[in-house]
């Protein structure tokens, strides 16, 4: 049985993450200690999925070709999309998100099943044809996790333990599907928490008031990015501008209701134009919540999230 590591390398200072075939331990050159996320997220790509809600794939012809790539690409695709509520659809047109690919030049030698270059746009994982696996799904599983943002989960410095089947990122595990642990990871990369700062602007000639908010999730304010065990909130020393649009609330007095989707927010600020006449009355107080167009983040005409319900309280008209 073949067992796989993944291994993070440099690449012209860009950071790609490679996922090897091997029956031994592996070191790598700049082997560090990892946390749940790569750096530099949200990603191009990720942040395609949100405005869009959903990502486009395509395969190249190699892959293509391969008798059982496809079969259990749509396989584990399915089951993030259930799992996870980030899905992805195979496109056969110029737009999408991602290629996965088996190009005919290789350099990083026959053990390595898979290489993810999750910083480019469209992004892009290439495989190992030349190892011609009847199943790539753990492989397929563990690129598409750095796709989503995840970091390789491995005892450091590299070493597989075929015990850890707690995530996808790990290897030696066998693993191809969503984890518990890989979904929280993947939720806290692309769904949206309250804003780290909101306020009304009220502009009294024109009649309108503007009720603004910011992407930069609050939990991400203070956060110490050095102490592993500072996890912000439960999100993970993460400061992300992973909003591309924003949900407004009012309350007279009882519970919040919604008044729609506003967006999308220009970092770093967002606005939702509120008519005066119509919605500054006394003792009214409006709430924020930014989200995305991914359908995990909220419900259509009810504005229920299905992860959070965390709103931002402005306050009211005066």
């Amino acid at each position: 049985m073949i067992s796989r590591i993944s291994v993070s390398v440099a690449v012209s200072f860009l950071i790609t993450v490679a996922y090897l075939a091997g029956l031994c331990t592996v070191r790598a050159v700049m082997a560090h200690d990892r946390g749940d996320f790569l750096p530099g997220l949200p990603t191009a790509a990720q942040k395609a999925v949100q405005a869009r809600g959903y990502g486009l794939y395509r395969l190249d012809a190699r892959a293509d070709a391969h008798p059982t790539f496809r079969r259990t690409l749509t396989e584990f695709y399915a089951q993030e999309c259930e799992f996870t509520g980030v899905c992805w659809y195979e496109t056969f047109g110029t737009e999408y998100d991602l290629i996965h690919t088996m190009p005919e030049s290789w350099v990083y030698g026959n053990g390595v099943a898979g290489v993810a270059y999750y910083y480019l746009y469209p992004a892009r994982i290439e495989y190992n044809y030349r190892l011609n696996f009847f199943s790539w799904k753990s492989t397929q599983a563990h690129e598409t996790g750095h796709i989503d943002g995840q970091e390789d989960l491995y005892i450091h410095p590299l070493t597989c333990d075929p015990s850890r089947k707690w995530t996808r990122m790990s290897c030696g595990t066998g693993i191809d599907f969503v984890t518990d642990y890989d979904r929280s990871i993947v939720w806290n990369t692309y769904v949206p928490d309250i804003p780290s700062d909101s306020f009304l602007d009220i502009v009294s000639e024109r009649g309108v008031v503007y009720l603004a908010y910011n992407g930069v999730r609050a939990s991400g304010i203070g956060c110490s990015f050095v102490d592993p065990n500072d996890n912000c909130g439960a999100h993970f020393s993460r400061m992300l501008d992973n909003t591309t649009r924003g949900a407004v609330f009012y309350s007279d007095g009882g519970g919040f209701e919604w008044t729609g989707l506003h967006g999308p927010p220009p970092p770093p600020v967002g606005y939702a134009r509120i008519d005066v006449t119509s919605w500054c009355w006394e003792n009214r107080t409006f709430a924020v919540r930014p989200e995305s167009a991914l359908s995990l983040t909220w419900i259509p005409n009810i504005g229920v999230s299905y992860i959070s319900g965390d709103l931002y309280v402005v306050g009211g008209c005066p």
